[in-house]
């Protein structure tokens, strides 16, 4: 008798639903931050994610403490909740306090 929990390669217990953020610093254009989101996409989606929403955030300076600004934090809370994700996922490496 096989025993099936969440860890189990059955798909429906492997969606989690994602968030993806993409970061488009000036130096960069809007075209290179579409296709790093596609990528991500196609990652989150190979890692068995239900990608639920994508967002962006126009950056000159990363902000140290969160990484992006305190709006848009308060906007991937409100998307978090809305949607009832699992995990967000950066397009760039934060640190552990970020």
């Amino acid at each position: 008798v096989e025993t099936f929990n969440k860890t189990s390669k059955d798909p429906k217990f492997l969606k989690q639903k994602a968030i993806l953020i993409g970061i488009e610093f000036s130096s960069n254009g809007s075209s290179q931050l579409s296709d790093n989101l596609n990528e991500l996409n196609g990652l989150a989606e190979t890692a068995h994610y239900n990608v639920v929403t994508t967002m962006s955030q126009k950056l000159t300076r990363i902000n140290p403490k969160l990484y992006i600004g305190k709006g848009k934090v308060e906007e991937v809370a409100q998307l978090s909740r809305q949607f009832s994700a699992d995990i967000v996922i950066f397009d760039e490496n934060l640190s552990p306090a970020q």
